[in-house]
């Protein structure tokens, strides 16, 4: 099919201009199509919305969108690979169709998308949103990492030292022992291995500017120890800046969950347990405890559910969920979910459908994923 030739624009295009442009689409008008005494009636069929792409490899994409109309005959998908380009026709779909795959796309090529739903007496719809992807090359490389840790628990990647390079952060249960890996060509290379502790139960859990102090630290938990130890880069090396007494467990995130611009830190336990850290003292503080449901959480996720705007986390463990967020005054428990997946074995905020809600995303040992809306 011709990217640049488009059905609308090619058999409609004189009729929608006078018609959408003149009238905004919404009058009674009457008209001949190609001789064939077609009437173009009141209203056009309802717009599709909540569009977004999924880029199944270097050629091909695959879009989604919902479908809001009950009058359409098919919809059109336009495409085009600047901002300022030409849209063109790149595929089309049948009725009540709510998803498609276009193929041909340039590897590495960037194009937005529209789609839009057609009537034959009505004519066109208008736009759904707009969205960009990438076409990226399909493939990755397997990096080797040496040394490589035997039993790990944990990994996190971040810019540890601000400088905008990406290291990854690997715990070793077994020895206590943290590990910084760097690139180096096609490799990654340990930069430095760490003691921590003599649980061997140690698990890197959060990265991020825990103490607000403007550089980045990373968190390591050991349940066993009942211990937080807090790492950062000092501009030689990397150091414990401070431990405390405190049973993170392996749910932990650093946001600014109430926005007043510095950071909480969040830990799923018993409950959605929040601290923030009081350069007083040196030390972090409770500020807040949710009431608990569930024995114990495992797992902790940052999002926005509600689409409101504002963070809220999430802990998962056997059998129950919690949300909490701000409400501009206090921390509250804003949803349960009580017909949770058993064994929990990690959890993500994602917004999948495109409507701006995110959706949590379980994955649960030898259980497939769920997806709660």
């Amino acid at each position: 099919m011709n990217f640049f030739s488009s059905d609308k624009g090619m058999h409609m295009n004189s009729l929608k201009t006078m018609f959408s442009e003149a009238v905004g689409r919404r009058l009674f008008v009457l008209a001949i199509l190609a001789g064939m005494g077609t009437a173009i009636g009141f209203g056009q069929p309802a717009a599709p919305t909540q569009l977004y792409a999924t880029v199944l490899n270097d050629t091909s994409i695959q879009l989604n969108w919902r479908d809001n109309s009950s009058d359409e005959a098919n919809f059109f998908i336009d495409a085009r690979t600047s901002p300022l380009g030409i849209w063109g026709q790149a595929g089309s779909a049948l009725q009540n169709a709510t998803s498609t795959i276009i193929n041909g796309r340039a590897p590495n090529g960037q194009y937005a998308y529209r789609v839009y739903a057609r009537n034959f007496e009505t004519g066109f719809s208008d736009y759904s949103n707009t969205v960009t992807a990438k076409q990226t090359n399909g493939t990755f490389t397997v990096a080797s990492a040496s040394p490589r840790p035997t039993q790990t628990r944990g990994v996190i990647v971040g810019d540890l030292r601000d400088n905008g390079v990406q290291r990854i952060v690997v715990t070793a249960a077994n020895s206590d022992s943290l590990y910084v890996f760097a690139r180096s060509g096609a490799s990654f290379v340990s930069e430095v291995g760490i003691k921590v502790g003599t649980s061997n139960d140690i698990t890197v859990v959060a990265i991020g500017d825990v103490d607000n102090d403007g550089q980045t630290e990373f968190l390591i938990s050991s349940v066993a120890a009942g211990m937080l130890y807090v790492y950062g880069w000092n501009g030689s090396t990397y150091i414990q800046e401070r431990s405390q007494a405190i049973a993170a467990g392996y749910g932990v995130a650093i946001v600014d969950l109430d926005g007043d611009g510095a950071n909480e830190l969040v830990i799923a336990n018993a409950g959605v347990q929040v601290f923030r850290y009081r350069s007083s003292s040196g030390l972090f503080q409770s500020v807040y405890q949710s009431t608990a449901f569930n024995s114990f959480y495992l797992q902790v996720a940052v999002g926005d559910p509600d689409g409101d705007g504002k963070p809220e986390v999430c802990v998962m463990g056997s059998g129950g969920a919690q949300i909490v967020g701000h409400n501009g005054t206090s921390f509250v428990v804003e949803a349960t979910i009580a017909d949770f997946p058993a064994m929990v074995a990690g959890g993500a905020f994602l917004d999948f459908n495109g409507d701006g809600k995110d959706e949590l995303v379980t994955a649960v040992y030898n259980v497939a994923a769920t997806i709660f809306p």
